[in-house]
């Protein structure tokens, strides 16, 4: 994103965000679609298979206190985010419907 910050002379005072300024370009964050499609069909994978290492590991409790502050999005809360759910219960019945699943891999929006 810097180097499109230096060619276009947008200095950090001005506070763009990296959407403006990828706009400004007329270019679209393909490596963060890229990594968002891909965690998409690996979940909807492991989602729809629940007797493997995968998805045992993706819907179990991690033990012990929690640490201050504000809690970090974990990986289903972030595949929970793009799918538009709000529990796990409903991601999972999506994630069952590959047709509404692969859907939503092609229309995942960008940032």
């Amino acid at each position: 994103m810097w180097c499109w910050r230096l060619m276009e002379w947008i200095s950090w005072i001005e506070r763009k965000t990296n959407e403006e300024v990828l706009r400004t370009v007329g270019e679209k964050r393909t490596l963060i679609d890229a990594i968002r499609g891909r965690r998409w069909k690996m979940v909807g994978h492991a989602l729809r298979h629940p007797e493997e290492l995968h998805n045992i590991i993706l819907e179990g409790m991690i033990e012990g206190k929690k640490t201050a502050g504000r809690p970090r999005n974990s990986y289903i809360g972030q595949i929970k985010i793009d799918a538009k759910v709000k529990t796990f219960k409903e991601l999972k019945e999506k994630a069952r419907n590959r047709l509404e699943w692969r859907i939503g891999v092609v229309t995942q929006p960008s940032g």
